[in-house]
This record gives C-alpha cells, structure tokens and sequence, in this order.
C-alpha cells in the first residue's frame, strides 16, 4: 500500500512482454481483477468486522454452512461496500492514463483517455470540441455514479437507523 505503482511499473512490463500481452487489453483488466488495491481489502476487512457476530452465530445455528453464511447473511449487508469499490475502480480504471500509455502501443487500441489526450494535441485552439470529447469521456462515470447513488444512501440509511 505505501509503494506507487510507478515503482513496480518495469517488472510489470517486463513480464506482459514475456507473457505476449503487451499491446491488448490485458495489461489493464487483469491487475484489476486479479489484485486491485490493498486499499480495498483494507474497506472490506473493516466492513466484515462490523457485522455483529450474533449474525453468523445465528446462521450457524440454524445451519448454515460457512460459505451459506457468507453468501446469504454477510454479503449482503456489506452491499454498500461492494458497491462503493465497484464504483471507485471502475473511475480509478476508467480514468487511468498512465498504464494505457505504457501497455497499448498501438492506435487501434487506445482507450478514451489517451484519444482524449490526442485530440487535445490535435485540436488544442478548438475548446469547445474539446469540451464536446471531454463530455463524451466523462458521462459513463457519471452515469455509473447516478446509478449507484441510490445504494449509497441506501447504505446510510441502513447504518443510521439502529433498530
């Protein structure tokens, strides 16, 4: 968590290249997916020790087996965790500018924000075409914020009202 990704950006590379991934999209999916960010584990693991233990101890009572009790009692309460680093990925990888300029080569594969960066260095005098791109790049991430906004106080409303 302390070190930047800049620091780990050479090895990593290095071994996209090995694997023949450099210039295709799995540079950018797979360290998602397969690690994302120390960070989240850190909100999951405090969002996991918040649940009251009488919840499990109660699905272990009733029978419920570990993965049971995980799937139908404590996933669902953290909905709002969920949500919350779904969102936070998603514009952390939507927005990302570093790792596609150092993974995609090639202009077939570029993603919005690098076009983005192009077109400025295209159309640098034209502000309001880009303003027009720069509206383009930004809508799903507000769309995916709108959506999600309902589970959000959703989250708080469930946290605010101790029954």
């Amino acid at each position: 968590m302390l070190l930047p990704e800049q620091v780990s950006a050479i090895p990593r590379f290095l071994l996209f290249r090995w694997l023949g991934l450099v210039d295709t999209f799995a540079p950018l999916i797979l360290p998602t997916v397969l690690g994302g960010a120390p960070f989240f584990v850190f909100l999951f693991r405090q969002a996991f020790l918040s649940l009251p233990a009488e919840l499990t101890e109660a699905a272990r009572l009733d029978g419920c087996s570990p993965w049971k009790t995980y799937w139908r009692v404590c996933l669902p309460l953290v909905r709002p965790m969920l949500v919350t680093v779904g969102v936070l990925t998603f514009l952390a990888t939507w927005n990302d500018f570093w790792a596609p300029l150092i993974y995609l080569l090639s202009s077939e594969n570029r993603t919005l924000t690098l076009a983005l960066a192009g077109f400025h260095q295209t159309y640098n005098t034209a502000v309001e075409l880009m303003m027009a791109a720069t509206g383009v790049v930004i809508a799903p991430c507000l769309l995916v914020y709108f959506l999600a906004q309902r589970l959000f106080l959703g989250g708080i409303r469930t946290a605010a009202s101790k029954h």
